[in-house]
């Protein structure tokens, strides 16, 4: 065995050691919230039970795609997140109301970490969307989203806005292997915003994400995520295909005040040699050279913070690894490494 998969194990294996003493601290300090919280709980009257996620995911946790837009514009960055939500309902039989069609917003903003340890705000990305969804029926769900872009740029911070693409997503948390739950979604972008209108670019992205308990304290999640890339009008230097496989461990009390998290992923991107338009909507009209393809690991460490039961707060840092380089896990490549702070809002 290779000394680059020997040392990738072990990463693996001791990120998940970590991680599972750093979840039964957590549990002590659960303990902690105030009482007050407690009697509000005791208060209500359950009508029924909402199911649990499958997790963070690991995949698509966030809309931006980040590593295009390091490899494009800037470097992978510090992303905030901000969603909020309200939803429409419809008296079922019963005479409980049950949530149909749901409005969101989120906003997600990053900023590499080379700039930031330098506390340098250039570079700093945003990538906002409004979304519609409609509840199909227990467990399946679609969604339509337009996304707003912004960024700040050079050393004046100039701030630009503009339109990015739409997406249409679909999805499915019906499905169990064996007992554990599976959830799976299928996103296609629509060439709105300009720079992909200029090479007609369409995008297919399918996720699929296995949670599954790994003792009283830490919940593993095993997930793959494909991307297609297609061109209508000129795929030169565009890439192809993408492949993300990864694992996370997470605390498995959901609800906790702090659920720490860890995820490793490996990024493998394949796409046409040569000159071509950048597709990356914050460095439009901008040619790039695409030479050889990508193979990165990627490695993020984080929680998330029940602040309460709508309002939660995730915060973690990713670092890059490239696996083209001999000295790769010596030194990780800050153009593929980013802080993350993610803000959820839902009514």
């Amino acid at each position: 065995m290779s000394q680059g998969v020997t040392g990738r194990i072990s990463t693996v294996l001791g990120v998940i050691a970590f991680s599972a003493n750093v979840f039964a601290a957590t549990e002590s300090a659960t303990k902690l919230v105030p009482l007050l919280k407690k009697a509000k709980a005791a208060k209500a009257v359950a009508l029924s039970a909402a199911p649990a996620s499958a997790g963070r995911a690991a995949i698509g946790a966030t809309d931006a795609d980040r590593i295009s837009s390091a490899a494009e514009a800037a470097p992978t960055a510090t992303n905030a997140s901000t969603t909020a939500n309200t939803t429409t309902t419809k008296a079922t039989a019963a005479g409980v109301a049950e949530k149909k069609v749901s409005v969101g917003l989120s906003s997600e903003n990053w900023v590499g970490s080379a700039s930031a340890n330098v506390k340098d705000a250039s570079g700093t990305m945003s990538q906002n969307n409004v979304s519609v969804g409609y509840k199909l029926a227990e467990g399946r769900s679609i969604q339509v989203r337009q996304y707003f872009l912004y960024n700040m740029t050079g050393s004046a911070n100039a701030q630009t806005w503009g339109i990015g693409d739409a997406a249409v997503q679909y999805t499915d948390s019906t499905k169990m292997l064996g007992a554990a739950p599976v959830e799976q979604k299928v996103r296609v972008y629509l060439p709105v915003a300009q720079t992909s209108q200029d090479v007609g670019r369409y995008e297919v992205r399918y996720t699929a994400a296995i949670t599954q308990a790994a003792g009283k304290y830490v919940n593993i999640e095993y997930a793959v995520n494909p991307r297609a890339y297609f061109y209508t009008v000129n795929s030169a230097g565009q890439e192809a295909f993408r492949f993300i496989p990864s694992i996370s461990a997470s605390y498995a009390k959901e609800t906790a005040v702090f659920v720490p998290y860890t995820t490793l992923s490996d990024l493998h991107s394949w796409g046409n040699t040569g000159y071509g338009l950048s597709t990356s909507p914050y460095s439009p009209g901008v040619y790039k050279r695409r030479g050889v393809n990508l193979d990165y690991t990627l490695l993020d460490l984080g929680t998330k913070i029940n602040l309460s039961k709508s309002v939660n707060l995730d915060l973690s840092f990713e670092e890059g690894y490239n696996l083209r380089a001999a000295d790769s896990f010596n030194n990780p490549d800050h153009d593929f490494s980013s802080y993350n702070l993610n803000l959820s809002v839902s009514m």
